[in-house]
């Protein structure tokens, strides 16, 4: 079984098992079809645009938040195409257990590393905003020009090769522009 089979049969039982306990709670007592649908629905959808989409792009924080309540507005939907009435607080209480379940089992995946994608891994540690602005690529690390040049300028003690050293560095701005 592959890692993203793994992955996504574990989200299943964690829907499936949130939407139980949620809709059980609250009188789907004999709709077991709806909890199936929910929770095979709801795997796809958190899949594809909570894991995929924005766990990836805004971290764990906000695709757990995220996973909860599209979990909330996708059982909504089936409960109103299977013409069940649930109250509020049944979708409220299936959006949390997801979210707080999705957080753990996120975590899971960036720590186990036959699961986590690099990507994963990246967005669950590294979660701090970049700021980048035009003038920073100019100067960044890999393409600061300027502290290069002072490093040639320093180990070459002869005056003419610095002055097409200069040269070379203004032809290599015009190159980078």
């Amino acid at each position: 079984m592959s890692r993203t089979s793994t992955a996504l049969l574990i989200k299943f039982l964690l829907t499936l098992a949130a939407a139980w306990i949620a809709f059980s709670l609250f009188g789907a007592t004999g709709a077991f079809t709806f909890v199936l649908v929910v929770g095979v629905v709801g795997t796809i959808i958190n899949y594809l645009l909570g894991d995929l989409l924005i766990l990836r792009n805004l971290g764990n924080i906000v695709g757990c938040i995220c996973d909860g309540i599209i979990s909330i507005l996708t059982a909504y939907a089936i409960a109103v195409i299977y013409g069940i009435r649930f109250p509020a607080t049944a979708y409220i209480l299936f959006g949390v257990i997801i979210a707080v379940g999705e957080y753990f089992f996120h975590a899971y995946l960036a720590k186990n590393e036959d699961f986590s994608p690099k990507y994963e891994s990246d967005v669950l540690e590294n979660q701090k905003p970049n700021f980048n602005m035009e003038a920073g690529e100019d100067l960044g690390a890999d393409d600061n020009i300027i502290v290069r040049d002072l490093r040639e300028h320093s180990s070459n003690s002869n005056n003419t090769n610095n002055v097409s050293c200069n040269k070379d560095t203004k032809n290599q701005r015009k190159k980078n522009k």
